[in-house]
């Protein structure tokens, strides 16, 4: 890497370091990651829950369709007999 100063060399830092050096930098901001990270659990779960609860909630109005939709076609019936 080159510099100012002229060519500098670069020393190897391993995971752990960098790892801290990152945490450091961002101690400033945890409240901040703090929420990010809850709201991000938050709708990780909703969007696994939600295709469940979407379900039954389909599944409650196609069993109520079915039922009027049989009531009509007793009416119906039952009209058509007496004409």
């Amino acid at each position: 890497m080159r510099g100012d100063k002229g060519r500098r060399t670069e020393e190897a830092i391993s995971s752990t370091a960098y790892l801290k050096r990152a945490l450091g930098l961002a101690a400033a901001d945890s409240p901040l990651l703090f929420w990010a990270f809850a709201l991000l659990f938050a709708y990780t779960a909703t969007n696994l829950a939600l295709p469940d609860y979407q379900g039954r909630i389909i599944d409650q109005v196609l069993l109520l369709i079915r039922s009027l939709l049989f009531c009509y076609e007793l009416l119906y019936g039952f009209l058509c007999w007496r004409v």
